[in-house]
């Protein structure tokens, strides 16, 4: 049914306009997301509350500072909503608009508002994304980016931009909390449906490791099989063992009927049929039993797929707070195993020079992915070791100077920061940004490889102790820079060892070991994103490298 129907719906029954949902939003609230003009003016003139606050204070104006939307702030303010109305936080629209970054209905709010001055430096920010470029042979960077006058006080801007940067807010905490209890309260329920499927479940990616950039809207979890794991044993041999790949077999092959339907002729584990099953639990949790996360903070909108060949189920929820409104949560759900103690014989812990004990102790997980058939362990039931424990540890253990600029170099990717690039007229993707052939993934190992190499790695514990304060955000930008040129050697390389299995090639594993593809099509598909990934890098260098220092000048004022 179109909106316009139910907005007739409303009038024919004379509904109450003002009613609200868990949060306070109205109807009103609700149909700003669509941004229809006419839409909110029959609502008011029915007599919907163009002031009416939800239970953080914010009015409809809060919610289109959000969105970003010039024609319905003026829609609003020609309807009488009142610009200087604070929500809990004690911010009026234009303040929350200013925080988010979200300049041009922050214009359009100013001049009503009580504040009378945009006094951030907002050259960087959410709402000016970068202008879409066309790739040709006469392509020079110096064209395209002019490097600041004084690219350390854009490394700062950079990460405190909101939806760029670090989501340092307080909300942003409790989206991580909310999005676990989430996910914890759908797992404990498909313990109690079927036991064989009880899990723990593990928080990874980049909120494990603190090292989210842009808004809480994407997070990864792990649903550790108990039952399962303690049933499997694991089996290495040297042919696929250096990859990270592993063979999975029930333990008692006689006694433990209940798993027989989960495993191949041989006995070892089938990954499609365990992840299949899970899958199916969750959708049948989420689905029918609603009230288990109804307290929670958040709608989910039927927005649940399978990912593909991964073991991934992704899922697509809404939270709306004080400062977030109406924001898409994407979830990454991914069955797994988990052996304590166990890892990968050809696992690097010796490539780290502190102690890593208390990070080997519980295991690595084991996914249920397979192999693609065309690879030569097409006929193996083999799983796929995800070190993601080990990484996030050492990450988390690294000196804030070189969190920091892992996070400055994922940033650096936004199309707020580097422009999109078409490289081909015919190709319709999407996605033509930097985010497309750079992931966090690569920029991860780089930060390894650069911050453990015998250059530096000695002068590690320094980097904090001597650290001058006012010349922080220098370093961070040195060391982002150093990523960017691990990077780029390895891209011309094109081989970016996994820094913990040397053998494991970041750049092409994922596609080697899911896509049933030849040869020749896979090698045309790396060269052309060797290609990209060089220039896309090249363009972030640009305006990071004015006024540098060489790096081992960098070392010997701060380290020696």
């Amino acid at each position: 049914m179109r909106t316009s129907e139910i907005i007739q719906i409303f009038n024919d029954f004379k509904a109450d306009l003002n009613v609200k949902d868990k949060c306070g939003r109205s109807p009103f609230i609700g149909l700003l997301v669509y941004e229809n003009a006419e839409q909110l003016k029959i609502l008011v003139n029915s007599g919907a509350d163009c002031n009416l606050q939800d239970i953080y204070g914010s009015s409809p104006l809060h919610y289109v500072a959000w969105y970003n939307s010039v024609p319905i702030a003026h829609v609003l303010l020609q309807s009488g909503a009142n610009v200087n109305l604070q929500d809990q936080m004690g911010r009026n629209p234009c303040d929350l608009a200013k925080a988010l970054g979200n300049l041009d209905v922050a214009l359009v709010l100013i001049n009503d508002c009580m504040t009378k001055s945009l006094d951030a430096d907002h050259c960087i920010c959410r709402s000016r994304k970068m202008k879409e470029i066309i790739y040709d042979n006469n392509f020079i960077v110096e064209n395209i980016i002019s490097p600041p006058e004084d690219p350390n006080e854009m490394t700062y801007n950079i990460l405190q931009s909101s939806g760029i940067g670090n989501p340092s807010d307080a909300e942003a905490t409790s989206v991580v909390k909310t999005v676990f209890d989430f996910v914890s309260r759908i797992c404990d329920k498909i313990g109690t449906i079927d036991s064989r499927f009880k899990s723990s479940v593990v928080s990874s990616g980049s909120s494990r490791e603190e090292s989210k950039v842009g808004d809480p809207n994407e997070f990864d979890f792990v649903c550790c099989l108990d039952i399962f794991s303690s049933v499997c044993t694991l089996e290495e041999q040297d042919s696929f063992n250096k990859l990270g790949l592993v063979q999975v077999f029930l333990k008692d092959r006689e006694t433990i009927k209940e798993f027989h339907h989960f495993v191949n002729d041989d006995f070892s584990l089938n990954a499609v049929y365990v992840s299949n099953r899970f899958f199916e639990l969750f959708r049948q949790v989420i689905e029918q039993e609603t009230m288990i996360w109804s307290d929670l903070q958040i709608f989910y909108n039927n927005e649940l797929v399978d990912v593909g060949d991964n073991p991934t189920l992704n899922i697509v929820l809404i939270w709306t707070g004080s400062f977030y409104k109406n924001l898409k949560i994407s979830l990454d759900i991914v069955p797994a195993l988990r052996k304590e103690e166990w890892w990968p014989q050809c696992c690097k812990f010796t490539a780290i020079p502190f102690n890593v004990d208390n990070a080997i102790r519980d295991g690595c997980f084991i996914l249920l992915q397979s192999a693609a058939p065309s690879t030569s362990f097409g006929h193996l039931a083999l799983m796929r070791c995800s070190l993601a424990p080990l990484e996030h540890y050492v990450i988390k253990s690294l000196p804030r100077v070189l969190r920091d600029s892992y996070a400055l170099a994922k940033s650096m990717r936004s199309e707020c920061v580097c422009p999109p690039i078409m490289f081909d007229v015919n190709d319709h993707e999407n996605n033509r940004g930097a985010e497309s052939v750079i992931s966090s993934y690569m920029l991860k190992n780089s930060l390894l490889h650069a911050a453990y190499s015998p250059e530096f790695s000695d002068h590690m514990a320094e980097a904090v102790g001597d650290l001058l304060i006012d010349r922080q955000n220098e370093l961070i930008r040195l060391w982002t820079l150093n990523i960017y040129h691990t990077l780029e050697k390895f891209t011309i390389l094109q081989n970016l060892p996994t820094y913990f299995l040397s053998d494991q090639n970041v750049f092409t594993f994922a596609d080697v070991y899911t896509l049933d593809v030849s040869t020749e099509e896979l090698g045309k598909k790396w060269d052309e994103k060797t290609k990209r990934r060089l220039i896309f890098i090249t363009i972030i260098e640009k305006p990071s490298s004015r006024k540098t220092m060489n790096f081992s000048e960098c070392i010997k004022l701060y380290w020696n």
